[in-house]
């Protein structure tokens, strides 16, 4: 045999030891990682996010998102958790406390956003561990918990706002290699409390990469500690793909917009739809979105609602309230051009 026949024969035998061990390798990091195992076995992905936006001030709370991710259903929920939601009540305290009251206390001391923020969001979490449908995995965390700060012109309060500054992000071709370079690195826009490593954070962009706009879904977290339960029970029932049951269908419309006329103009076409419209008049004052509140925690409705007048059907926000008499609030905004069917009523 010729050296040159003995060459090639050890450079193929490398090469496939080479292969053997990348494939190993990749193996046991499949094993081990933890969202490969969820996504393995299609359960919910659970993330609490704190959101402020660039040069925010350090004194103002953060935003608190929930954010649950549905391999089964390739779905993303995010649901805001306002600072003024009511914290866990200690023995000591004699009147009810908000998330931003723990927000201000820890700030006063520390003047330290970091350590104020994560205070605040432990406090959220152990609101959310008083119910017994949270995960009781990994001692009642989420499976991911981080700070994130968005661009200022980004208001985190406003779930639309934060979606249609993450749609545009998602769609980029190259989101895995830009997610990852960001999410990689623990200063700037993202901090992770327990950092995820390289292999997990390919497999979240790439599974945050293949979302829609459509594919995320907006929710408000309850005032009351009395809806969580059926809060929580509807956000990993539509993680799961479970059917919504059939609920009565009454519909407000408040008009937004500053022109007159609207409210009543969608109130005549839904109504000649056959839907059920019980009241109509004007906001609190102007929005510039349109936007559908869903009452019953669900989403069905409100889509329906948005899609008898023409509008996006991404602009459903689910809502949950208690002793409600109304199951959906249409509320027309200054963009309420983008209704088709309300902007050819007008003409």
């Amino acid at each position: 045999m010729s050296d040159s026949e003995t060459r090639s024969i050890w450079t193929g035998r490398a090469l496939a030891a080479c292969v053997l061990a990348a494939l190993a390798g990749a193996a046991w990091l499949d094993r081990s990682s933890a969202p490969a195992k969820i996504l393995r076995r299609m359960d919910s992905m659970t993330a609490l996010v704190s959101m402020r936006f660039q040069g925010q001030a350090g004194v103002l709370p953060p935003t608190l998102y929930l954010a649950v991710y549905s391999p089964a259903t390739h779905s993303l929920e995010l649901a805001v958790i306002p600072p003024q939601t009511p914290r866990p009540q200690q023995p000591q305290e004699k009147a009810p406390r908000t998330l931003a009251d723990t927000y201000g206390a820890v700030y006063a001391r520390q003047e330290d956003s970091g350590a104020a923020a994560e205070a605040m969001s432990r406090d959220a979490l152990a609101l959310l561990a008083q119910d017994p449908l949270w995960p009781r995995d990994g001692g009642g965390r989420p499976d991911f918990w981080l700070e994130l700060e968005v661009p200022a012109e980004v208001r985190p309060a406003f779930p639309q706002e934060l979606r249609s500054w993450l749609a545009p992000l998602l769609a980029k071709p190259l989101f895995l290699i830009d997610f990852v370079r960001a999410a990689g690195r623990d200063a700037g826009a993202v901090r992770w409390t327990d950092p995820p490593h390289l292999y997990d954070l390919l497999l979240i962009g790439r599974e945050l990469g293949r979302l829609s706009v459509r594919d995320i879904r907006l929710a408000q977290f309850p005032s009351s500690r009395r809806l969580l339960h059926p809060f929580l029970g509807g956000v990993f029932s539509r993680a799961r793909g479970m059917p919504e049951g059939p609920a009565a269908l009454t519909i407000e419309v408040l008009n937004a917009s500053d022109q007159p006329g609207i409210a009543l103009r969608a109130t005549k076409l839904l109504r000649l739809q056959g839907l059920d419209v019980l009241h109509f008049g004007n906001a609190a004052g102007g929005e510039a979105r349109t936007r559908f509140l869903d009452r019953t925690g669900r989403n069905g409705a409100a889509r329906s609602v948005a899609a008898a007048l023409g509008c996006p059907e991404e602009e459903v926000l689910s809502a949950l309230e208690e002793n409600t008499q109304v199951s959906v609030t249409a509320v027309i905004g200054r963009d309420h051009g983008r209704c088709t069917r309300l902007r050819e009523g007008a003409q």
